[in-house]
C-alpha cells in the first residue's frame, strides 16, 4: 500500500538543476545517499492530500496564462513589481534529517504568499523519529517543506530504543561532512548568489507509508509548473 501527496515546490531552472544533480551525484558516490538520486532538488513549500488547482498562481506568473508545459504557453509580459523579490542561496542545513541548501528569499514572507495562494491548509511535514519516540502520523509527508533546496535525506538504518549514543553521533558526523563536501564544490552555491528563472510547481509523489525510508519505494510526476515573474528568484 502507498500515500499519495501533492507537494507544492520552487523549481529552479534549468542550468541549477544540473549543477544541484552533480552535487547529489557526488552524495550518492561518497556518502551512498539514495535518496539524493529519487526526488527532485526543490525548495519544499508545502504538502497537500490533493491537487492543487494552478490558477491560484496566475498572478505570479510571466503572462496571462502562466502555464509553463506543453499545452498552454505563456506570450505576455508580466508588469514588474516595485520591490524585486529575491530568492539567494544561504548555508547548507539539515532540517529534520534532510540536507538542503538553505535559501534567503526578500521579500520575507514571498513563500508564505505562495503557499497561501494555494487556499487550503497543508498537512503536516515528515520528522525523522529516532528510537521509542512518538507514533508515526498516518498521513505523514516524506520531505520536509523547508525554506532550502533539497538534497538528501539521512539513510542510516533507523534507530532502535537501544542503540548507543556513539552511533547517533556518527549519523551526524557522516551529514556533517556531507555538507562540508557540497559547501566546497561548487562556488554557483556560494551563500549570496541569487537562484534565477524560477518556477512554481505541483509534484506527486506515491511513497511508502513508513515514510522514514520513503526513496526505496517513491514515484512521481510533475503535474503542472508555471514560470514566476521575473523578480520572484531573479
Amino acid at each position: 500500500m502507498t500515500q499519495e501527496f501533492y507537494l507544492l515546490s520552487i523549481i529552479p531552472n534549468q542550468q541549477t538543476r544540473l549543477k544541484l544533480q552533480a552535487l547529489r551525484q557526488r552524495l550518492f558516490q561518497t556518502q551512498g545517499l539514495a535518496s539524493a538520486l529519487a526526488f527532485e532538488p526543490v525548495i519544499p513549500l508545502a504538502w497537500f492530500d490533493s491537487p492543487l488547482d494552478s490558477g491560484g498562481y496566475a498572478r505570479f506568473s510571466t503572462g496571462a496564462g502562466g502555464l509553463d508545459n506543453a499545452v498552454t504557453k505563456s506570450t505576455g509580459k508580466a508588469p514588474q513589481t516595485p520591490d524585486t523579490p529575491r530568492i539567494e542561496f544561504g548555508e547548507v542545513k539539515l532540517w529534520a534529517g534532510h540536507l538542503y541548501i538553505s535559501v534567503v528569499v526578500q521579500p520575507e514572507n514571498l513563500l508564505q504568499k505562495l503557499i497561501n495562494a494555494a487556499g487550503r491548509t497543508p498537512v503536516p511535514a515528515s520528522t525523522i523519529i529516532e528510537g521509542a519516540g512518538p507514533p508515526i502520523p498516518e498521513r505523514a509527508s516524506p520531505i520536509p517543506a523547508a525554506e532550502g533546496i533539497f538534497l538528501a535525506a539521512n539513510e542510516p538504518e533507523k534507530a532502535k530504543g537501544e542503540r548507543a549514543e556513539s552511533e547517533d553521533r556518527e549519523r551526524a558526523d557522516m551529514l556533517q561532512t556531507a555538507a562540508q563536501q557540497i559547501a566546497q564544490l561548487s562556488l554557483h552555491f556560494s551563500p549570496g548568489r541569487s537562484l534565477e528563472s524560477t518556477r512554481i510547481g505541483m509534484y506527486s509523489l506515491r511513497c511508502s507509508p513508513d515514510f522514514r525510508r520513503w526513496w526505496e519505494h517513491v514515484e512521481w510526476t510533475l503535474e503542472w509548473k508555471i514560470q514566476l515573474k521575473r523578480g520572484y528568484g531573479v
